[in-house]
């Protein structure tokens, strides 16, 4: 166990701010099926290493940036909407 632990922190040592999607996803407090879902579709940035199953490396600065890109775009909605309150729309 102790051993596994010394071999981890040298990986991220050498690798920066860079990890695996399970400890990407527990430090940003996203669910890792929600992580890796958001990989998949390109809402979040990551680098796939392998071929076939390969494991996706994510990039923890850019993957918070994005984060908060999109928290941002939906304060913005928000927004738009509340300003439009009281006004009829078409509903289709």
């Amino acid at each position: 166990m102790l051993h596994e632990l010394c071999q981890k922190e040298r990986i991220y040592r050498v690798m920066g701010k860079k990890m695996l999607i399970k400890d990407a996803a527990k430090y940003v407090g996203l669910s890792e099926w929600e992580l890796r879902q958001g990989i998949k579709a390109g809402r979040y940035p990551a680098i796939k290493v392998g071929q076939g199953r390969g494991k996706y490396i994510v990039d923890i600065e850019l993957l918070e940036a994005r984060i908060e890109e999109l928290m941002l775009s939906n304060i913005k909605t928000e927004a738009k909407e509340e300003m439009r309150y009281g006004v009829i729309r078409k509903i289709s």
